[in-house]
């Protein structure tokens, strides 16, 4: 019956057959980034937002949610981001968000949480049973007092609580999602990141580890970026590491022109001196926790608020950028 309709369709609708081979032929979109909240509940000294203009708090609504998520199949597996540049966990509907997925398009999505904040024991039952591609979670040191100060606002017991228990609700739970670590590359922690990768690996189910540089960015200090950063000599160290594990850790080092000649980040006397722009940029889409779409890298807003259709205006879109 089915192979009947696939026949049917062919011979009665060849506009709708090449529509769709025109469809498959793209590789659609590279990835799509969005947050579902526009705050933190840290300050990192590292991170990309400076939080300086103090904007209010903008939750992303269940109306607007459940239209971005229809937008996951527009997308391969693993390619949308439930966070991007804020903290998920901070939004008190995350956990009912993750259940409205449908289960079809739960492995395409994944997440980001400095898992710092308290969660409850169901939640992480939820998380468990999510079907989602990785988790991904923060860490740059088990060392308590390195990790309040890297992690601003952390508490490294509540922590460190959030996740064993999280580790021991994944190990109970067959097909859990993966678990992937992020660590942020810097002085301070430096020479304990060949041993934090090897404990993630051992005692917190990491599959993928991820060890990656600083964006440049306006607000970081001279005064920090001399005290933090890494030098070429130390970036080439870390991928000596990544060499020795390729296949669950990946060093994610500075582009070429990330130093100056000296081989000094901070010698450059403003910020992107220097920096070449990229040959190409990705053909992706960023979401804020307003509902507003972006082309990735430009200001262009298409807001999903009153959208008809949306995803097959992305199609068309995506297919006006091949």
């Amino acid at each position: 019956m089915k192979q009947r309709i696939i026949e049917f369709v062919k011979k009665t609708c060849p506009s709708l057959v090449r529509k769709i081979k025109e469809w498959k032929s793209l590789k659609g979109y590279e990835f799509i980034a969005a947050d579902i909240t526009n705050n933190c509940n840290l300050r990192c000294p590292f991170c990309i937002n400076s939080f300086s203009d103090r904007q209010p708090a903008k939750m992303m609504s269940r109306e607007i949610f459940e239209t971005m998520i229809g937008l996951t199949s527009l997308v391969g597996r693993g390619k949308f981001y439930l966070s991007c540049h804020f903290e998920p966990l901070i939004h008190p509907q995350f956990f009912h968000f993750l259940e409205i997925i449908p289960k079809k398009e739960r492995p395409k999505v994944f997440f980001t949480t400095n898992l710092s904040l308290p969660v409850s024991d169901r939640n992480f039952r939820i998380l468990a049973g999510s079907g989602i591609d990785h988790l991904k979670i923060s860490l740059d040191t088990f060392s308590p007092g390195l990790f309040e100060r890297l992690r601003k606002g952390a508490h490294y017991s509540v922590f460190m609580g959030n996740l064993r228990r999280l580790v021991q609700t994944f190990e109970e739970t067959p097909d859990a999602p993966p678990l992937h670590f992020v660590t942020m590359a810097l002085q301070p922690n430096f020479d304990e990141i060949p041993s934090l990768l090897i404990r993630c690996a051992k005692e917190f189910r990491a599959a993928f580890h991820e060890v990656r540089f600083v964006y440049e960015m306006p607000h970081f200090s001279l005064e920090w970026k001399k005290s933090d950063l890494l030098s070429p000599a130390q970036w080439a160290e870390l991928r000596a590491l990544e060499r020795s594990r390729p296949s669950s850790v990946a060093v994610i080092s500075p582009p070429e022109n990330y130093f100056c000649e000296d081989g000094q980040f901070y010698s450059r006397s403003s910020p992107g001196e220097g920096l070449a722009e990229p040959e190409s940029r990705p053909i992706a889409l960023r979401i804020d926790s307003s509902g507003n779409v972006f082309l990735y890298g430009t200001e262009r807003r298409f807001p999903l608020e009153g959208m008809k259709r949306p995803v097959r205006f992305f199609k068309r879109l995506r297919r006006l950028l091949a």
